[in-house]
């Protein structure tokens, strides 16, 4: 193999790999993402692996991870307070005082531990859009967040309503509550993606 018939992927400003690449794979688009995804497709399995994992880590900012995580709390304090939907929450579930009293630590654990890792989740999807389309920034973190809320979240309220014996409200609140959550959270992963 010549040194003509190698090329070098870029990946800000250093080298992450050598890949030999053929005439059938070159890339459509001076989208520096789009050519890397070309290169993964030219590459040897062991290359591809390695190679989408660098990429993944390189692209994903811890900081806007725990931002988004924040803001997803954030977001269901004011979407669950008492001036917005909390009384209507509770009427329609059943809760009282008492037993939001007793449940509030618990709960507040696992909704850290959750909105963790959708922020972390949320912000892998975004590279997988970014290499793909090439939307980067606030506009491939709010449409990675709408098509998630779309075909993940919002399919996963209904299912989880359909049967559900009580007010169909509540599907209406939580489907709502996760479109503005997972928006949030796009857009601030948006503004951290490096």
């Amino acid at each position: 193999m010549d040194s003509k018939d190698v090329t070098l992927l870029f990946r800000h400003d250093t080298i992450v790999d050598c890949l030999p690449v053929t005439n059938q794979y070159k890339p459509v688009t001076d989208n520096k993402r789009n050519a890397n995804l070309y290169a993964w497709q030219a590459a040897k399995p062991a290359y591809t692996k390695s190679i989408l994992i660098a990429l993944i880590f390189m692209d994903i900012s811890i900081v806007g991870v725990v931002l988004a995580a924040v803001s997803a709390m954030i977001v269901g304090s004011i979407w669950y307070s008492p001036g917005t939907f909390l009384p209507s929450w509770m009427k329609m579930v059943g809760a009282n005082d008492e037993h939001m009293k007793k449940t509030f630590p618990k709960a507040m654990g696992l909704l850290i531990v959750a909105a963790l890792l959708t922020a972390y989740v949320l912000a892998h999807f975004m590279v997988y859009t970014a290499a793909a389309t090439g939307i980067t920034g606030v506009m491939g973190g709010l449409e990675t967040a709408f098509w998630i809320w779309l075909g993940i979240a919002l399919t996963t309220v209904v299912a989880g309503s359909a049967l559900d014996p009580r007010d169909s409200k509540l599907m209406y609140l939580y489907a709502g509550n996760r479109l503005v959550t997972l928006l949030v959270m796009g857009l601030i992963l948006g503004l951290f993606m490096k």
